[in-house]
């Protein structure tokens, strides 16, 4: 972690004796990465934290993969995975279902309606996005409330189980790294400050309150780590002898914490801007990347998004927790839905362009108003996002909102008009006039409304709808009027809902994200 956090009580010098009421010790215990020589805390338990009792082997969840041959884009819908009142209890550890994987990163999905065992990862840290639902996160460092929206960071190591509300399912897309997640490196200072130009700071990262003090006897942890079995992990119970939260007091930079994606502020530009803008995390060999409504491409003539992009170092994979993606209509893409785009495809927006092949044995689905997507240099057949959504306006203020927009829209049009008259006229082979529904020419490409209290940018669904957006006339219909939707556009094309919304968390790797030799993608 980027700062430091202290939590319960703590002797004024590390490495000193840190007495109990009655003057016995508390044992401390000191959790660290790369053999001392970066981030680190201190616990101080009432037990002996290492003292075991009794192992035994714990058989995995089916962690197997197929490779992606013939190489193809995949479609995965991960809702299907879990149907409503289908078989008994399921919680975010043993019930989470892997969707892609490779030596670097792999994605489940779960939809948890019990609370999870003892369980620790000693392969690598974890980010759980929560699509829907909510619950707590109880950890050795203390609880973390999480709620719709949230991405959950547990560092390697963590002991922690899930706890759902009651009153609902909790949906998880959980990126399990083989390696570390942390803010990206650009957005630090050499000192680990979060920098000026970051899309967050340390007030949007929520690490836990107070410490959780459990008394009790042995106690099972469920652990996960390298071994011989599918995709070189293995499982084992280790029964401890005391219940590992007994933690009285605990400081340092090392500790589970919680950023919601409403936090994320993007980075805009008046011509496209790259996916590592959209970077929020990143692991060894991928990132992960938020992509949120925002004010997109408003130069007069900017190409309307997203162009025709390949990305010959890595496979990306989108997940899609939320908003009306109009630029996937009639695909089958969905909210819940997880695309794949090996590296060597070409991506674009239209269903004629990009067609969608269904796995039979890993379909799925989510919810949420950001879409998560990972980038990663292979991928097999997961990753997170986190939502906040907000009540619209009554009909009254809608109406009210959609005329304001239009006038602006309109004045807007006439303005830039005028501008590209002044600076020489329009490029060759573009209409001179296009009439609006007032009767003001046509305004160039890349028009942005205000919706709300913010921006975004008109849809362009299909070939009418982009005239329309461009305040050009359709042929067949006639005059264009103002410009459909309200959601802005993802950086693939798809529509994000109004408010804030839609993340993608992805694995990408080479520079900007990280870039490693391709690896064919696996089930």
């Amino acid at each position: 972690m980027p700062y430091y956090r202290r939590a319960g009580h703590v002797p004024p010098k590390r490495h000193t004796q840190h007495r109990r009421p009655d003057g016995g010790l508390y044992y401390e215990e000191l959790v660290g990465e790369e053999g001392f020589s970066s981030d680190s805390s201190l616990l101080y338990h009432e037990g002996v934290p290492s003292a075991l009792v009794a192992a035994r082997t714990w058989e995995l969840p089916d962690a197997s993969t197929v490779a992606n041959s013939p190489l193809l884009p995949r479609h995965f819908r991960l809702h299907a995975l879990f149907p409503a009142g289908d078989g008994g209890p399921v919680d975010v550890v043993t019930g989470r279902r892997l969707v892609l994987g490779n030596a670097d990163v792999r994605l489940s999905y779960v939809v948890a309606d019990a609370p999870s065992p003892l369980y620790r990862n000693a392969i690598g840290d974890e980010c759980v996005y929560v699509e829907s639902g909510g619950g707590t996160v109880e950890t050795t460092f203390g609880v973390l409330p999480v709620r719709t929206g949230d991405y959950v960071v547990l560092p390697r190591g963590t002991t922690h189980r899930w706890v759902p509300d009651p009153d609902a399912p909790l949906r998880a897309y959980v990126i399990e790294a083989d390696s570390h997640i942390a803010p990206p490196k650009r957005y630090l200072s050499r000192y680990g400050q979060l920098l000026e130009h970051a899309p967050y700071c340390e007030r949007d990262l929520h690490g836990p309150a107070e410490p959780l003090l459990v008394s009790g006897g042995e106690t099972e942890v469920y652990i996960r780590h390298r071994g011989a079995g599918p995709g070189g992990q293995a499982g084992t119970v280790h029964v401890q002898q005391r219940h590992p939260f007994d933690v009285v007091g605990w400081d340092g930079c090392l500790y589970p914490y919680t950023f919601n994606i409403a936090d994320f502020e993007p980075i805009t530009g008046r011509l496209h801007q790259p996916p590592p803008v959209h970077q929020v995390f990143e692991g060894r060999n991928f990132v992960v990347c938020n992509f949120v409504p925002r004010k997109v491409d408003y130069h007069p003539l900017s190409v309307p998004v997203p162009y025709y992009h390949a990305n010959v170092d890595s496979d990306e994979v989108m997940f899609y927790c939320g908003g009306n993606y109009e630029a996937r209509r009639g695909s089958g893409i969905g909210q819940g839905s997880i695309s794949l785009h090996p590296a060597a495809t070409r991506m674009a927006r239209s269903r004629a362009r990009w067609s969608v092949r269904s796995a039979p044995s890993s379909s799925t689905s989510s919810r949420s108003w950001w879409t998560p997507s990972v980038r990663s240099n292979s991928a097999s057949p997961g990753s997170g996002a986190r939502t906040r959504a907000t009540p619209g306006p009554g009909p009254g203020r809608q109406g009210r909102d959609r005329e304001r927009s239009r006038k602006q829209l309109l004045r807007r049009r006439r303005g830039l008009w005028r501008a590209v008259r002044r600076r020489g006229g329009l490029p060759p082979g573009r209409p001179a006039a296009a009439a609006g529904a007032s009767g003001a020419p046509g305004a160039p490409v890349g028009l942005v409304r205000p919706v709300r209290g913010l921006l975004r940018v008109p849809g362009r669904p299909g070939r009418g709808a982009d005239r329309a957006a461009h305040g050009q006339s359709d042929p067949a219909r006639g005059p264009a009027g103002p410009p459909a939707g309200t959601g802005a556009l993802g950086p693939d094309g798809a529509r994000c809902p109004p408010g804030r919304g839609g993340g993608t968390a992805g694995a990408d790797a080479g520079r900007g994200g990280a870039r490693g030799a391709g690896r064919p993608p696996a089930r």
